[in-house]
């Protein structure tokens, strides 16, 4: 299996999204798939996401220890991944469910090629559902991914959209056979609608 790395998001502002009703799944323009999404660095556009099958470990802890609780949970999922046998597809990533500093919710993943014959014993085999995500390619350190989550909130408020859900961060790069921080390659997702503008006041 395939060296799962620690790695913790350097900002918990996109942690967890608004469910507002003044909100649409209006048509959302998907951009040319074409595009080598592993190369270009930035906002790449609005892509569909299927579902995908995973095995996750759901965790908590204060922001000053989650950098512990996240390599606790890829270690977790490492050993639970070679008990059951199961076979890895993609590469693993982390859920953000809170932005609460003193108790950061969050799940950590590896997406899987099909489901185990066996069940895990501390993790859970799950499906994440499909949504229209904002993706955005980040190159470099970690602790400087609150510079990508700025450019973020900024293309949103411009093209008049709105976070619909829990943010995604995959980790392309594995740090333990790529030296150069640089060349460390995060693609963050983030589901995204449009904004829904209310009529005037008559």
């Amino acid at each position: 299996m395939k060296y799962i790395f620690l790695v913790v998001s350097a900002l918990f502002i996109f942690a967890c999204g608004n469910s507002s009703d003044k909100k649409t799944m209006a048509k959302i323009p998907l951009f040319d798939e074409t595009i080598n999404k592993d190369t270009v660095y930035g906002v790449m556009g609005i892509y569909k996401l299927p579902e995908m099958l995973v095995i996750s470990y759901l965790d908590s802890a204060k922001a000053e220890k989650v950098s512990a609780k996240v390599a606790e949970s890829y270690s977790v999922l490492g050993a639970e991944m070679n008990e059951i046998a199961a076979e890895t597809i993609g590469v693993p990533g982390q859920i953000m469910y809170n932005n609460d500093p003193m108790n950061f919710k969050f799940e950590s993943f590896v997406p899987l090629k099909k489901l185990p014959v066996l069940q895990p014993k501390r993790c859970k085999i799950v499906t994440l559902p499909p949504n229209d995500m904002l993706m955005y390619n980040y190159f470099g350190e970690y602790q400087e991914l609150f510079h990508a989550y700025d450019e973020i909130r900024k293309y949103m408020k411009d093209s008049g959209l709105e976070q619909n859900g829990a943010a995604r961060e995959y980790y392309v790069t594995d740090p333990t056979t790529e030296q150069n921080p640089k060349k460390w390659h995060t693609r963050i997702m983030v589901p995204v609608v449009y904004a829904v503008k209310e009529n005037p006041a008559k």
